[in-house]
């Protein structure tokens, strides 16, 4: 579930996304993404146009957020430090084929004559489009894994823990010979103990995610042995003032892709997540019985437009680590008391206590 980074060119464009990631989540994929680029001497590249997104994305946050630090002082000294090239903006390009707010990137990148790193999946869609070749994080992190020790299961797995209001089961899976008999039984693609689990129950034929509460949204599709299924389940629980749902999405190519979703009432109980399973039930029982491309966990949802780009590229997955922090990155930056003399940017684990 990686591509290769191996018949690229040296000179990489890294994403404002990206950037801002790195620069603030001191152990995220983004960050060992730009020391695996190094390390495997690639010239990690920003140009102006990029630096000044980041900039005014960073001053819009930082004002609403922690006025009393200088957020921005924080990305240049990560650029220099980090050995990011700052280049003088590119000419932009009139592409049509790319949203109006990412042609800068594509203007960099054929400028500059480079691959773009961005963990934004549409984004990565529209450069294929256009020409441009671009990787992930998780891309890069993988072949610096290979050339070190081979295979990683951190490579296949993706997980960080949802939150109690948001949050996403995501799994590209191959159905085992299970699929398709007359036995009953359950194949667990992922369970997350206090939120819930993605299974496939053969006695009804549906793909179904259950919550802890006792809710559950189901998907009626007929399965055979050895094929290959992208599935997605998010929920997302506002209490009491604002709808809340539960939604499925399952697929067996670009062209059959299937929705289903249910409000619901209930919240999820506990302060915590607890044991996250992949392949099987918590308890054990439920065992997916196939091949796994990819496992994610997260705190995001998914959007239509993010889905059918996922399905249209077989290679890419949705990004748990990073995504959507830096606001919580600024709060947590904002709450920390002066007297300390410095400002200690937080790891993921700072990041799921907030519980965001």
């Amino acid at each position: 579930m990686f591509r290769s980074i191996d018949d690229l060119g040296k000179r990489v464009v890294i994403d404002t996304n990206v950037l801002l990631d790195a620069a603030f989540v001191v152990d995220g994929y983004a960050r060992k993404c730009i020391s695996a680029l190094l390390a495997l001497g690639f010239s990690p590249t920003i140009d102006g146009a990029i630096e000044a997104e980041a900039v005014q994305k960073l001053s819009e946050l930082g004002k609403k957020y922690c006025r009393s630090v200088d957020v921005v002082r924080i990305l240049i000294d990560f650029v220099v430090e980090s050995k990011i090239l700052l280049v003088d903006p590119a000419p932009e390009l009139n592409d049509t084929l790319v949203n109006r707010r990412d042609v800068h990137v594509v203007s960099a990148a054929k400028h500059y004559g480079a691959w773009v790193l961005t963990s934004d999946v549409p984004l990565s869609a529209e450069l294929q489009i256009s020409g441009v070749q671009c990787r992930s994080p998780f891309d890069v992190v993988a072949a610096e894994r290979m050339q070190k020790n081979g295979l990683a299961l951190d490579l296949i797995i993706h997980a960080t823990a949802p939150s109690r209001q948001q949050g996403l089961f995501f799994g590209r899976v191959v159905t085992g010979q299970w699929a398709g008999t007359t036995k009953k039984s359950k194949h667990a693609i992922c369970d997350v103990e206090n939120v819930g689990r993605l299974f496939y129950d053969t006695n009804s034929e549906q793909w179904t995610f259950a919550l802890q509460t006792g809710d559950a949204v189901a998907l009626q599709r007929q399965l055979k042995p050895n094929e290959l299924w992208t599935v997605c389940a998010t929920y997302r629980l506002l209490g009491q003032e604002e709808e809340s749902r539960i939604s499925i999405r399952a697929a067996r190519s670009t062209t059959d892709s299937m929705l289903q979703h249910v409000a619901v009432q209930s919240e999820l109980s506990g302060t915590t997540v607890g044991r996250m399973t992949f392949g099987s039930s918590v308890q054990g029982a439920e065992s997916w019985g196939g091949h796994i491309r990819c496992v994610v966990v997260g705190p995001q949802g998914m959007g239509r437009r993010r889905w059918r780009c996922l399905l249209d590229d077989p290679d890419a997955v949705p990004n748990p680590y990073d995504s959507d922090a830096l606001s919580a990155v600024l709060r947590q930056i904002g709450s920390q008391d002066r007297r300390i003399g410095r400002i200690v940017l937080p790891t993921l684990r700072d990041l799921q206590a907030l519980d965001l």
